[in-house]
């Protein structure tokens, strides 16, 4: 078979801090193998905001995994439209 790989994960997460509650998140990841060593990977998310913050509980990102090199993007926008929002990225290699 030589058709690319593709691999689809589903997450749901509750996070503490030292015993206390943080927060609930889920997501859904979809990768893409085109070539043995090289991945791609959409993400979409949902995670809980703190009380009285503008930031959207929607989330999206991105990555990159090249042999030992990886470069990871995300993005959460805040939630009044024009106001932009808040960029991650990552870099990695062994």
């Amino acid at each position: 078979d030589c058709s690319p790989m593709r691999e689809r994960e589903i997450r749901l997460e509750e996070r503490e801090d030292g015993g206390r509650f943080v927060g609930r998140g889920g997501g859904v990841e979809r990768g893409y193998y085109p070539i043995q060593g090289r991945t791609c990977i959409a993400r979409l998310g949902c995670q809980d905001t703190p009380e009285g913050s503008d930031a959207s509980p929607l989330t999206t990102g991105f990555a990159f995994w090249a042999d030992d090199l990886r470069i990871e993007w995300a993005f959460r926008p805040f939630s009044g439209g024009d106001q932009g929002g808040t960029h991650r990225i990552g870099v990695s290699w062994r």
